[in-house]
């Protein structure tokens, strides 16, 4: 998924997606220089383990 989508699925800015990455929250997978993708099992058990609460 892209960081968009993950943002847009979490409802939050995709800066977020980003810092949570960089905080270890979320692993994010290079593509290349400027394409950068997170794995969808991931965000989900993010938003399962009540790591994340949708809406909230």
């Amino acid at each position: 998924m892209t960081g968009r989508q993950v943002a847009d699925l979490l409802k939050v800015h995709p800066r977020t997606v980003r810092r949570w990455s960089t905080d270890g929250r979320l692993t994010r997978i290079r593509l290349g220089p400027r394409s950068i993708r997170y794995d969808a099992a991931e965000v989900q058990a993010l938003v399962e383990d009540n790591s994340y609460r949708l809406g909230a």
